[in-house]
């Protein structure tokens, strides 16, 4: 299967959701490419939207090299990696003002007076390795969800068998067996501006009001 657009895919895992019939869920985005599979998701299921935002970071000098992940409170490091200290600590700290400035550009971070209680359906484009999304959950628990689903439209084996043991369900419409990589499943997989995202999250606002 080959998506149009990621909206297509948000379509196709807003109606497998739809199904369940989850009580008053909210919908975690992480940005860039979630939040556009996430908006057809919170039309369906009229539910809220909100941002994870994490940032991953390669090595200066071999673009091929991931020393990790990081979010504003944790740094999930790539396995295997021996990586002098002051670099990742230097590197890590100024992924983390990138973060602070999109906080400050998107103001839509998720926050625990939101998620205490709820039902958590954390949305990206896809997933490779499942360390990003192993992030975001590690930062989700912490805040008393009452679930908490990953819902994605292409992921590998290996990650989901990696992150369905540390949620309460894992929804994917396909783990392909050979994988191409990402945009290998969506026939546009543009990347998303700043005033695009804006224009989404502006948009998911105007609908739930209506």
């Amino acid at each position: 299967m080959v998506f149009a657009d990621r909206n297509e895919a948000g379509k196709l895992l807003a109606e497998r959701l739809k199904k369940k019939e989850i009580e008053n869920p909210i919908v975690v985005a992480i940005p860039r490419g979630g939040i556009p599979v996430a908006n057809p998701i919170t039309q369906t299921l009229k539910s809220e939207l909100r941002l994870s935002i994490t940032r991953k970071k390669g090595h200066t000098l071999y673009d091929e090299l991931t020393i990790g992940t990081a979010s504003l409170d944790k740094l999930l490091q790539s396995p295997g990696q021996i990586i002098e200290k002051i670099y990742i600590e230097e590197t890590i700290e100024k992924e983390r003002r990138r973060i602070r400035d999109t906080i400050r550009i998107f103001d839509y971070e998720v926050t625990k007076d939101l998620i205490e209680g709820k039902t958590v359906l954390i949305v990206d484009d896809g997933i490779v390795t499942g360390n990003t999304m192993q992030l975001v959950i590690e930062e989700i628990k912490p805040m008393n969800p009452k679930k908490i689903f990953i819902c994605i439209p292409v992921c590998t084996i290996k990650a989901k068998e990696k992150l369905q043991t540390q949620v309460d369900e894992m929804i994917t419409l396909q783990t392909p067996v050979s994988f191409a990589g990402i945009g290998a499943y969506y026939h546009n997989f543009n990347q998303l501006t700043d005033n695009e995202i804006v224009e989404l999250l502006r948009k998911n606002i105007s609908e739930q009001k209506n």
